[in-house]
This record gives structure tokens, sequence and C-alpha cells, in this order.
């Protein structure tokens, strides 16, 4: 199945999303070893060290194009760990505009979204992946 029809596709049954799952990862060659879908409260989706992928259960419910992104953020993981430009590369080679995508749908992927402090986010930018501080100000010059 080709990417737009992926992208299109309704999802409503967690049997859906897994499909949808190992078509993506047939195509990014990466091999999740389970893949689970749960409440999730905090983020939308992880990715766990031993290779399962879990997805937040509200994710059903989210327009095809977020969950392809929120899909593919997940599934990337299992073959670079962090955010890193190789991530963020292959992401928006992926997924095109999945930063703008990413900022529509209130929490964040990996987390809620936190203000960054400086470094290379940006001054009093959103933070899409940091999910072990609390949101903070910049503070003013």
């Amino acid at each position: 199945m080709n990417e737009p029809a992926l992208a299109r596709r309704r999802v409503t049954s967690p049997e859906a999303l897994r499909r949808d799952v190992r078509a993506w990862a047939a195509r990014m060659q990466v091999k999740p070893t389970g893949v689970y879908i749960q409440r999730m409260t905090a983020k939308w989706g992880s990715c766990s060290p031993k290779g399962r992928v879990s997805f937040a259960s509200d994710l059903l419910r989210k327009p095809p194009a977020f969950r392809t992104l929120v899909v593919v953020h997940e599934l990337l993981h299992l073959a670079v760990p962090n955010h890193g430009k190789l991530f963020r590369s292959l992401m928006s080679a992926y997924v095109p505009g999945w930063r703008r995508a990413a900022l529509t749908n209130g929490r964040g992927i990996c987390g809620r979204p936190q203000i960054a402090q400086g470094g290379k986010a940006g001054r009093g930018t959103l933070d899409l992946f940091n999910v072990d501080s609390r949101p903070t100000r910049a503070s003013p010059r």
C-alpha cells in the first residue's frame, strides 16, 4: 500500500491501527516486538528499549495524518533512540510538515509539550520531546 493511502485511511479500531503500524514498520524496515494500544494521558505513544511500541487509545479518534505522525515517530525510535538531527531529518523525510502537525494536537508525541529554555529549541519555543521536566519560561534578559 502506498503512503498516501496509509495517510488517508480512517482508523476506527485497534486492529486497523495495528495494521497501519505493520505497514509503516515494513516501509521503514524496523521490527517492533509488540504493538499495544492503551490509555495514556500524557503522551500519544511510547517505545520501549525492548522494541515494544504503545499508542494512546484516544489516538484512534485523531485525524489520520496525525496518527501517521505518531506511528512513524514511535517506529523511528526503533532505529534512532534520541531526538537528534538524524531523527528529525528522518521524520521530515517520512512525514513532511510533521512539526506543524504535532503542534496542533495538544500533548507532545513523547510527552507533554514543554516550553524550552534557550538551547537549540530556541528561547520560549515549544519542545515537543522534553518529557523529563516541567514547563518553564525563558528568563527575561
